[in-house]
């Protein structure tokens, strides 16, 4: 009988990893020049397909926690709302918002670092055909010169905006980091290569200087400050967890607050302004033009990427918490904020630290990139309701499976 449960189980966990894998490709897709039309009748079966699959999940499942019901239909209330009240088509401005509740909720047990390794390899494999897609003239290589950059080229590697590929990349090394079982000194030198990569071939320098301080992160639980976590009094050990737990609506309020009351005639503001490439200027444009209501509403936006934009004047939105807030309202944003404080706060329990380090720098990128409820470059919030597989050993302090 447990033989038997275990093969269920495990055909059910493969089944889950191929939907994962075709969504994550769809939404891949949509950020390169492949510009892929996909044919309305496979998205439609397969939409279903996942309904069925994941309806049979909730069913086969053991009986909920009350957390659970609740971050569940505080994120899948809100994101339906949002969804359908603003008439967002499959693949326009706000693609896969179905799936991606879908998604959470069938991931519930499942192992939550297979996820991710998982969509790792879907995403590094795409990424890697499309940029020899791109650097061998068979899809384009979009090559962008600004004077805020000097007009240094910048390489976009047949994704629609060097910040795309610059934000893919990011994505894989929080994934590699993230299902890392033990911390060595050598892993540090990916996020540095990539970081050095990007700032010199894409010019992304805010999210070369995420990459950084993932490098630098890395080397702390590799033994680089070996004895220092022993004379860290405990007081400090909460405080600092704490504030990595809550590190994703710290900076959402931080963020909110400056953009809606920036102005140039501050100077603190207009110095960190200047720092974020205009983030706050437009953040403020964007409160300025658009009101801030329960469930969004469509955004307009003028952004750099592709030929479109071309002769218009530029108006964009980075700043994943107030795009959300804009665009999907304050219950959307609510729900993810939630969902990604209650994934912190699971892995502070397990005692996996670095994690929460993790988080905390996620934090940070959502203030400079508008990815966070993109399934393309953001796979966590299906964390929520997985089973973690990774436990830090309370003896050897390392992480094992």
């Amino acid at each position: 009988m447990l033989k038997k449960n275990a093969i269920e189980n495990r055909i059910i966990e493969i089944i889950y990893l191929v939907f994962l894998g075709i969504y994550a490709g769809i939404a891949f897709s949509s950020s390169t020049t492949f510009f892929i039309r996909w044919n309305p009748t496979f998205l439609l079966v397969t939409r279903i397909l996942l309904i069925c699959f994941t309806f049979y999940k909730i069913l086969r499942e053991d009986r909920w926690k009350v957390h659970e019901v609740v971050l569940v239909f505080l994120i899948g209330v809100s994101l339906m709302l949002s969804y359908y009240l603003n008439g967002w088509t499959y693949m326009g401005d706000s693609a896969l918002i179905f799936e991606l509740v879908l998604l959470v909720i069938a991931a519930r047990g499942l192992d939550g670092d297979r996820i991710i390794k998982v969509y790792m390899c879907v995403i590094l494999a795409l990424l890697l055909v499309t940029a020899f897609a791109a650097l061998t003239g068979h899809i384009n290589n979009y090559v962008y010169t600004k004077a805020s950059h000097d007009y240094k080229p910048r390489m976009s590697y047949g994704t629609v905006y060097p910040t795309d590929f610059a934000a893919h990349i990011m994505s894989l090394v929080l994934c590699y980091l993230w299902t890392r079982k033990e911390r060595k000194p050598w892993q540090a030198i990916i996020p540095f290569t990539m970081a050095v990569f990007c700032l010199v071939f894409c010019d992304t320098r805010l999210t070369s200087l995420c990459l950084l301080l993932l490098a630098v992160g890395a080397l702390i639980p590799a033994g680089i400050l070996t004895g220092l976590g022993d004379r860290i009094p405990e007081s400090v050990k909460k405080v600092t967890s704490g504030i990595a737990v809550y590190s994703v609506p710290v900076m959402a309020f931080i963020m909110l607050l400056i953009s809606r009351f920036y102005s140039d005639s501050n100077p603190v503001l207009r110095l960190v302004n200047n720092a974020l490439n205009n983030r706050l200027y437009y953040g403020r444009m964007g409160f300025e033009n658009y009101d801030t209501n329960l469930f969004g509403q469509r955004v307009i936006q003028i952004g750099s990427g592709g030929f479109a934009s071309v002769g218009k004047e530029y108006f964009f939105i980075d700043c994943s918490y107030e795009s959300v807030l804009l665009r999907y309202g304050v219950f959307v944003l609510i729900a993810l904020l939630a969902a990604y404080t209650y994934i912190a706060f699971t892995e502070k329990k397990k005692g996996n630290y670095f994690r929460l380090f993790l988080v905390a720098v996620m934090a940070v990128l959502f203030s400079i990139e508008h990815h966070m409820p993109e399934l393309g470059y953001m796979p966590f919030i299906l964390l929520m309701l997985s089973a973690n597989s990774t436990n830090k050993d309370s003896k050897t302090g390392e992480v094992s499976e």
